[in-house]
C-alpha cells in the first residue's frame, strides 16, 4: 500500500476563477504532473532531493476541483539539507500567496514530517525538515528485576508511592532489562533518570548494550558506551547514553535489546556516599 496520501493543502492559489472552478467540478481534478522529467512542465530535482521510489507514489502536483494545489508522492532527502529548494514549479502553477503545505518525505531509514513552503515571487518548493524525537516516544525498558548489588523498593513518597531501583553505593552495581527495537528509526539511545535520596555527589555510570536478532546466539559480547561522570542531587537528573550518534551495537528493526546499566561505585570519580536511585530506563528513538 502506498503511504502517506496525496496532500492537498486548503489554500486557494487564485488562479482559477468561479466559471473554472464549476467546470473542474463537473470533470474532476487535472492531470498530475510529476516532478523528475526536467522539462517545462516535469520541473527536475535540485540539490539532491528526488523520488523516494517503490512502494511510495512518484512526487507530483496538480489543481483540484476547488482550484486548490494538491501534491503527492514521497521525496527521498537522504542527500538533502532542509531548507534548500527541492524543485521549482512551472509558471502556471505558481500561487498567488505563499503557500506551505505539510506533508511527509524520507530520510533513507524512515518516513519524517515535513512542510513544502510554495514561493509565490519564484514558485520554488522549498522543504522544511521536522526532528523525528518530536514524533517518538521513548520506549520504557523493562527492568526484569536481575540485579547485581542493586535492589527494588517502594518510594512512599507525600503524594504517591512509586516504585525505583537503588544501586549500592562504593561497588560495582548492575541492572539489567530488554526493549524492543522499533520499526523504523534513524538512531536509538539509553536515557535513564537517576537522583540522590538524600546529598549531593558525582556518580560513575555506564551502559552497555547487545542487539539479538532472529538466529542470532544471545549469549554474545555485550557493547558500552562511553562512561559518564554524572552529578546528583535529590532532584531528578536525566542522562543520555551515547550523549550523540546512535548505539554501538548497532540494532536492527526487531532485535530485541538487551540493556545493562552499571553503576561504577568504586570508581575515584564516583564520590556519592549513598545508594544511587534509578526512577526509570528508556530507549530514545530518532
Amino acid at each position: 500500500m502506498t503511504r502517506p496520501p496525496s496532500t492537498p493543502s486548503n489554500e486557494r492559489t487564485g488562479r482559477r476563477n468561479v466559471r473554472d472552478i464549476d467546470a473542474l467540478k463537473k470533470r474532476g481534478p487535472e492531470r498530475w504532473v510529476y516532478v523528475g522529467g526536467g522539462s517545462t512542465l516535469c520541473p527536475a530535482w535540485q540539490n539532491g532531493a528526488d523520488h523516494a521510489g517503490s512502494p511510495y507514489d512518484p512526487v507530483g502536483f496538480r489543481f483540484g476541483v476547488h482550484g486548490d494545489l494538491e501534491f503527492k508522492g514521497v521525496v527521498d532527502v537522504s542527500a538533502f539539507t532542509s531548507g534548500d529548494v527541492a524543485w521549482t514549479m512551472p509558471a502556471e502553477y505558481v500561487p498567488e500567496n505563499d503557500l506551505p503545505v505539510a506533508t511527509f518525505v524520507w530520510n533513507g531509514t524512515m518516513l519524517i514530517p515535513a512542510r513544502y513552503d510554495v514561493s509565490s515571487s519564484t514558485g520554488d518548493v522549498t522543504l522544511t525538515l521536522t526532528t523525528t524525537e518530536a514524533i517518538s516516544a521513548p520506549i520504557a525498558v523493562d527492568l526484569r528485576n536481575v540485579s547485581v548489588n542493586a535492589y527494588f523498593a517502594a518510594a512512599a513518597l507525600t503524594n504517591f508511592t512509586i516504585g525505583r531501583w537503588g544501586m549500592v553505593n562504593d561497588v560495582d552495581s548492575f541492572i539489567y532489562g530488554v526493549v524492543r527495537v522499533p520499526d523504523s528509526f534513524s538512531t536509538l539511545a539509553i536515557r535513564l533518570l537517576l537522583s540522590s535520596p538524600t546529598t549531593s555527589g558525582d556518580v560513575r555510570m555506564e551502559v552497555a548494550t547487545r542487539a539479538v536478532g532472529d538466529g542470532d546466539t544471545i549469549d554474545s559480547t555485550i557493547t558500552a558506551e562511553t562512561a559518564q561522570t554524572i552529578s546528583l542531587t535529590t532532584a531528578m537528573k536525566y542522562a543520555t547514553f551515547p550523549t550523540s550518534g546512535s548505539l554501538g551495537s548497532s540494532p536492527a528493526v526487531g532485535d530485541m535489546l538487551v540493556v545493562q546499566i552499571h553503576h561504577d561505585g568504586d570508581h575515584a570519580a564516583d564520590t556519592l556516599a549513598v545508594d544511587l536511585l534509578l526512577w526509570g530506563a528508556w530507549l530514545v528513538v530518532t
